[in-house]
């Protein structure tokens, strides 16, 4: 579908796209096949929202756990019995449990990884990140100062595939 806007945008005469904004995190790629690809194609930046998953890469979410009050997939929240079972899996839980464990041997937080890892993204504009309250704004902005290594971002890809 990018191709085509592009393509329709040129011809049209129309002004150039400059970016997508898709979901896209440690966790989920964007949702429409090859956009990352249709983005360096283009020369587009991605500006992705979700960059925490909801919530489970900052480590609230544990197996087994039911998820804690509050929370976005909470059961008091609006969130359906099947968007849970779908996003707090146990097979998303363990992953986010590898990519905790490699943020802190190397002396940082999920919530550091979570952000550096879209940020190092060469195709990543800008991050969409939600906050609820002031720490989190400030975590956030601080979070994506941690320059991933190449063997980081190699690593990271192994616990991602």
């Amino acid at each position: 579908m990018l191709d085509e806007a592009v393509a329709t945008s040129q011809k049209s005469g129309l002004a150039r796209f400059a970016s997508a904004q898709n979901q896209y995190n440690l966790l989920d790629e964007p949702a429409e096949e090859g956009v990352v690809e249709a983005c360096r194609r283009h020369g587009l930046k991605l500006i992705p929202f979700f960059p925490l998953a909801s919530g489970l890469l900052t480590g609230k979410y544990t197996t087994g756990a039911t998820p804690p009050p509050g929370s976005r997939f909470a059961v008091d929240t609006f969130c359906t019995d099947h968007l849970r079972d779908k996003q707090v899996s146990d097979d998303r839980i363990a992953k986010v449990e590898r990519f905790e464990a490699f943020a802190r041997e190397r002396g940082h937080t999920i919530l550091e990884l979570a952000m550096s890892w879209l940020a190092a993204q060469n195709t990543v504009g800008s991050i969409i990140a939600g906050a609820s309250n002031v720490d989190q704004v400030v975590a956030n902005a601080a979070a994506a100062s941690w320059l991933l290594t190449e063997q980081d971002l190699a690593a990271i890809d192994a616990i991602r595939a």
